[in-house]
């Protein structure tokens, strides 16, 4: 049958009303039996829907999964594509998506339409899941990584996960996003270690990034790092990244290092150390200080003083 579907407690109401909840009544029951079903199978609009909207969105889950487009694109179309259509319940929804699985897949005939079955199935999970949020990939990034911790997974389950997590971490460590995909903390956690002051010198030292990552996973929370865990860069050449930016920021204070030694066994210096802290903290020198310990810096990050 082509057309949409109505509860049997619909009879009567108008098409197109309202009841409990703000549900829309034109939909598909969640207690259908298998006539039912067969209808969902052919029907031209499920909950109101139009299953031609419901196969673009669905086809827009899959062009972002492979990568084809971004997040962001996803989110846009998919927003855009939904707009103007009748609210859901979503729960109904999903107890009438567990009843097919139950009683139709689980239950399925050797000549049933198993193509028209499993187009049924993108289109409710198309109707039960609109682009994901950032919160929303993090619980679903705790589940994959969940799954690949169970012992004896078959290695085409495993490939499959493994490339799930991927993707998710590259959707959430994405530019712009506010993950750092080297430590997988939030930038701006690690933002609070831009400037530093220097107990040695006293003054305000900018810090290269690899060295304010190390003090923001030192400072963070044991919650943070297994979160941060899912997603960071587990590279080698990470082991190599916080001695290289030691080095750096000794050569970035090597005057005012040297300066300050020498004080102490010369009084005659000490004056000077007076000029080196008006110099020091001058904005243009703190502008020059920024550029100079700006690279791996996200630019909206890093703004000069």
């Amino acid at each position: 049958m082509n057309g949409h579907l109505r509860c049997p407690s619909d009879a009567g109401r108008p098409e197109g009303s309202t009841r409990g909840r703000g549900r829309h009544t034109v939909g598909v029951c969640a207690n259908l039996g298998a006539v039912e079903f067969a209808e969902a199978l052919v029907a031209d609009e499920l909950w109101g829907w139009p299953v031609t909207v419901l196969d673009h969105v669905q086809e827009l889950r899959q062009q972002a999964w492979k990568g084809e487009i971004s997040l962001e694109e996803w989110r846009e179309h998919d927003t855009a594509s939904r707009a103007g259509l009748p609210d859901l319940d979503l729960d109904e929804i999903a107890q009438f998506q567990n009843r097919w699985i139950d009683e139709w897949i689980g239950n399925s005939a050797p000549d049933s339409d198993e193509e028209g079955g499993d187009r049924l199935m993108r289109r409710l999970a198309a109707l039960l899941e609109p682009a994901p949020t950032d919160e929303q990939l993090w619980d679903k990034l705790a589940g994959v990584c969940q799954e690949l911790a169970a012992p004896k997974r078959e290695r085409r389950l495993v490939e499959a996960y493994r490339r799930r997590r991927t993707r998710i971490a590259e959707w959430l460590t994405r530019p712009g996003g506010g993950i750092d995909p080297v430590t997988g903390l939030p930038w701006a956690q690690i933002n609070r270690f831009r400037v530093i002051d220097e107990p040695d010198l006293g003054l305000p030292v900018p810090q290269y990034v690899e060295l304010a990552r190390a003090l923001a996973e030192d400072s963070a929370t044991t919650e943070d790092l297994q979160r941060a865990e899912m997603v960071r860069d587990a590279a080698d050449w990470r082991r190599m990244a916080v001695p290289m930016g030691r080095m750096q920021a000794h050569y970035v204070t090597l005057l005012p290092r040297l300066l300050r030694d020498a004080a102490d066994d010369e009084p005659g210096l000490r004056p000077l150390l007076t000029d080196l802290e008006r110099i020091w903290t001058n904005p243009s020198i703190q502008r020059l200080l920024f550029r100079e310990t700006s690279r791996g810096w996200p630019v909206e990050r890093s703004p000069e003083p």
